[in-house]
């Protein structure tokens, strides 16, 4: 999925709702590790730090905090084999795919800390001929921070996990042309991504 076509998606879940009742949240911030480990080169492939971008849709719940509608989305890189391409590394796309919620620890103050945590799928796309994308179930956890700016905005801070489930003993990034070479056998590993993001956020 685009971010284009994910924030029409987000806008038209809010547009109906009536007014004072959540919010529509850009983030962005460096997200940082992951890895695979090879299993026929005894490698560990690193995904590279880079920049992540995101926009939340969150809906005030009866009893307290917000449902929240996540699309996260980070252009980075990761080592691979020789097999998979002749160079280094490999541009990488990585896309969450969120659904969830946060509730406010404490009582109400200036800065209201709260907890977050999410559950869905990631989508691992490698910009390499003829490969695949992979779907993945994921997850997020973290805490936050919220400052109101005025009537209608207020500011976000956030430190996230991010944690994704690739399949036991499978294999991933394959070349779907031309013969069944993949870039890495894996078993039963987990994908642990670290975020850390300013938010603005607009209620209505």
């Amino acid at each position: 999925m685009r971010p284009c076509t994910a924030l029409i998606l987000i806008l038209c879940l809010v547009g109906g709702v009536r007014a004072d009742t959540g919010d529509v949240t850009l983030l962005a911030g460096p997200i940082a590790g992951g890895s695979f480990d090879d299993l026929e080169s005894g490698a560990e492939l690193d995904i590279d730090a880079a920049a992540g971008f995101g926009i939340a849709a969150h809906i005030n719940a009866p009893a307290g905090g917000q449902y929240e509608f996540l699309y996260l989305r980070q252009a980075t890189d990761i080592g691979t084999s020789a097999l998979f391409s002749p160079a280094d590394e490999v541009d990488l796309d990585i896309e969450y795919f969120q659904v969830g919620g946060n509730y406010p620890l404490g009582e109400q103050q200036a800065w209201q800390p709260y907890v977050v945590l999410t559950v869905g799928a990631a989508r691992y796309s490698p910009d390499a001929p003829d490969t695949e994308s992979e779907v993945f179930a994921a997850m997020t956890g973290g805490l936050g921070l919220y400052h109101e700016l005025g009537e209608r905005f207020a500011l976000r801070l956030e430190a996230r996990a991010l944690a994704t489930w690739v399949d036991e003993e499978t294999s991933v990034f394959c070349v779907s042309a031309g013969g069944a070479v993949c870039a890495i056998n894996v078993e039963g590993d987990t994908v642990v991504q670290w975020s850390a993001m300013a938010a603005l956020t607009w209620r209505f």
